[in-house]
């Protein structure tokens, strides 16, 4: 069953009686999911994706949240964090695939990425990330 918070609430017919506040404390539940609505809706766009995490088996280390392209772009690329620019700058390096992907490859990006545009953070352990200031070491891992 989908829930349509976008649906007027107040003119769906039923069988059952209900209050009005129970129908305000289902209006307040989509401030609570709207974060994992947002997740859901973005676990099929594409993000650009290092290929030592795709094929070398590196966690993120590093990633970063873009303008989107068009309306199928997340805006999001993720890196291992022990790529050189020369690596980085060839593009048969670096692979598209879509956040339940990454996802699926390292789950510790799933709190993150519904984070706005601008975000940039890097992994300080082998399950956090913190935002990157550029005064630390990014901490690289294989994953298991």
């Amino acid at each position: 069953m989908t829930v349509n918070w976008d649906a007027d609430i107040k003119k769906f017919e039923t069988d059952s009686d209900v209050t009005d506040s129970e129908v305000e404390e289902f209006i307040k539940l989509r401030e609570y999911m709207l974060p994992s609505i947002e997740r859901k809706e973005l676990m099929n766009m594409f993000a650009y994706v290092s290929k030592k995490i795709t094929e070398e088996g590196y966690k993120v280390g590093f990633m970063t949240r873009d303008e989107m392209e068009n309306d199928r772009d997340s805006g999001w690329c993720f890196m291992a964090g022990n790529e050189e620019d020369d690596y980085i700058n060839n593009y048969k390096n670096i692979a598209l695939l879509s956040l339940g992907q990454v996802c699926t490859l390292d789950p510790d990006v799933w709190q993150y990425i519904n984070e706005p545009v601008g975000t940039e953070l890097i992994r300080i352990s082998s399950d956090k990330f913190e935002p990157d200031k550029k005064d630390k070491t990014i901490f690289v891992q294989k994953r298991d």
